[in-house]
């Protein structure tokens, strides 16, 4: 049985994924599967990757997904797998060489069910080489209200793709990916794990780059995009305001709105900006942003109150 369980979501990654597998393949560290998640891609992204894995001697198998959806994907890989722990990367995504030896090794020594590292976000043609870092608190560990804290204010880069999980974890809490919700599946399970759990480490070190590609929300918004991902993080607030808080659940989805405006602002056209900001700028979301614990936060919302229009580029 290998130590490690590498899920890979596959769905028309064609153009990205040869990158995605060759830095699996330079792991320095080699007891691992790969599961790869066949999500009913119509190109030929699956041949690509088991192009790249064959010959190697890397454990690695192809399993079909009959539900569409990265949540769906997620979790048969999780079901699949038979590793003692779990990461799951996206297929247009590229991982350090040390990765797996890093996340192994500050997991097993720390004792942590769950731990993270940073990230770097690189555009869609972006090229980066992972830098030798060396930096005397290279891990900590951190409690739950403290991770809490900063990953509302966004001050800890926490995504599912950067998470190390030990496989008991899935199998103890029953946890899963919500299979109803199309964005906001990963966070909605980031912050379930947050609040069954009182520690979780955090390791130093940018391992992970992180590819924003040209039709994603932050670089092509849309009404319907916009629309998709409030009502994911609805669900994530449900779940927040139940388990935890109900002033913390407004502060999330008070603190989504404002990201999308901003990038509305920037990216979008007037028309949207407009209709969105008439939608969605409530006053409960304005007495939220106004309590949210980052003055930073409170003052843009000062002006996105008074002067909405000095948002648009």
């Amino acid at each position: 049985m290998s130590k490690i369980s590498i899920i890979i979501p596959v769905y028309k990654v064609g153009k990205y994924i040869e990158n995605s597998m060759k830095s699996v393949v330079a792991q320095r560290f080699k007891d691992f599967e790969v599961i790869l998640v066949d999500n009913n891609t119509p190109d030929d992204s699956i041949e690509i990757a088991e192009r790249v894995l064959a010959g190697t001697e890397i454990n690695y198998r192809v399993v079909k997904q009959s539900i569409q959806g990265l949540p769906a994907a997620r979790n048969m890989g999780i079901a699949e797998a038979k590793g003692e722990w779990l990461i799951s990367i996206d297929p247009d995504d590229t991982i350090s060489p040390y990765f797996l030896e890093e996340l192994y090794r500050y997991a097993t020594e720390s004792n942590m069910l769950v731990i993270f590292g940073e990230y770097d976000e690189v555009e869609e043609d972006g090229l980066f080489v992972f830098p030798e870092e060396k930096k005397e608190n290279a891990f900590e560990i951190l409690d739950r209200d403290y991770t809490m804290h900063n990953l509302l204010i966004r001050r800890l880069p926490l995504m599912v793709s950067n998470m190390f999980f030990k496989k008991s974890l899935f199998v103890d809490h029953e946890f899963q990916f919500d299979q109803g919700v199309i964005l906001g599946a990963d966070l909605i399970l980031v912050w379930r794990i947050l609040l069954n759990l009182e520690k979780i480490g955090h390791l130093n070190k940018k391992l992970y780059n992180h590819f924003f590609r040209s039709d994603s929300l932050i670089t092509a918004p849309s009404n319907e995009k916009i629309e998709t991902n409030l009502a994911g993080y609805r669900r994530i607030c449900d779940y927040v305001e139940k388990s935890y808080s109900k002033e913390f659940s407004e502060w999330i989805f008070a603190r989504e709105l404002y990201g999308l405006l901003s990038v509305v602002s920037i990216h979008g056209e007037y028309k949207m900006f407009k209709e969105n900001f008439d939608q969605y700028y409530t006053k409960d979301i304005h007495r939220s942003l106004r309590s949210f614990p980052d003055r930073r936060i409170n003052i843009m919302d000062k002006i996105l109150y008074t002067c909405p229009w000095l948002f648009l580029k």
